[in-house]
């Protein structure tokens, strides 16, 4: 097994959400959706699990949950009703000796390790931050999921979506709870994070002239602390389930996936 230099571990927030288009397929919220045998934040929590870098995994969830299939495979489980940026406080200050915590989101099914491992050694690759933030080009998400529907930004250096990772130092999320809750709010408006990152970013994103590295600047400035933007083309980083299309997708891919892996059956 590869160690990491840095200590690695995870918070996984699966709180109470909003279904909006989705509740015809029969859950109470996003992370317990089931998908093909088993819960959405399942995916995820075995992906990190499988992980070669990280730690400790913090999840957190509704009070009442049913964490018998999840017990075993995180080491903390936090059953809280508190909005979201409470939940990731309370889990992050029980981390509080990482270096790093790797904060995903649990409606990311198609994530696994390996995908997971890619992204922390870009990140640790790229230089001391204390934000790494991942980013895909629009080409390269639509040739591996030409079907998905997805919010894209146009920077000076091509069109860009966001990831539902973020490796991130303990400090700087406790000591910017207001600006990630703010920012989570507006994830899926680019006008709306860019006019909390400042009026001059926003007006050059409208016109499609923000580069990466202003961008980069502003979230530093706003966070105290250095952020960077990570392009990776491990696309599944974006691909959280957000619509009834998304679930159907990713409901499709999983198949295909356990279908490979059958073992092949010799007359």
């Amino acid at each position: 097994m590869v160690k990491a230099q840095k200590k690695i571990d995870a918070v996984i927030p699966a709180g109470k959400s909003e279904i909006r288009k989705v509740h015809d397929f029969g859950a109470n919220d996003k992370a317990r959706f089931p998908l093909n045998g088993k819960p959405m934040v399942e995916y995820v929590v075995e992906a990190v699990r499988a992980s070669e870098l990280v730690g400790q995994i913090a999840l957190t969830v509704p009070v009442g949950t049913d964490c018998s299939r999840l017990e075993d495979k995180v080491d903390k489980i936090f059953f809280t009703d508190r909005p979201l940026v409470e939940n990731i406080e309370m889990a992050v200050r029980y981390l509080l000796d990482s270096d790093y915590i790797l904060l995903t989101s649990s409606d990311l099914p198609l994530l696994d390790s390996g995908v997971v491992d890619s992204f922390i050694r870009k990140c640790l690759a790229g230089g001391e931050a204390d934000l790494y933030y991942p980013i895909m080009r629009k080409e390269e998400l639509l040739k591996e999921y030409p079907e998905t529907r997805r919010t894209f930004v146009r920077l000076k250096e091509g069109s860009f979506t966001g990831g539902n990772l973020a490796l991130v130092r303990p400090e700087i999320i406790l000591n910017n709870l207001k600006v990630f809750e703010r920012l989570y709010d507006q994830r899926k408006s680019p006008w709306g994070m860019a006019r909390i990152l400042g009026l001059s970013c926003a007006l050059k994103l409208v016109v499609g002239i923000l580069t990466i590295e202003e961008a980069e600047k502003r979230v530093s400035k706003s966070i105290r602390g250095r952020g960077k933007a990570v392009i990776t083309r491990e696309v599944e980083i974006g691909m959280d389930v957000d619509k009834k299309e998304d679930l159907i997708l990713v409901k499709n891919v999983l198949s295909m996936r356990e279908r490979k892996e059958m073992p092949q059956v010799s007359c």
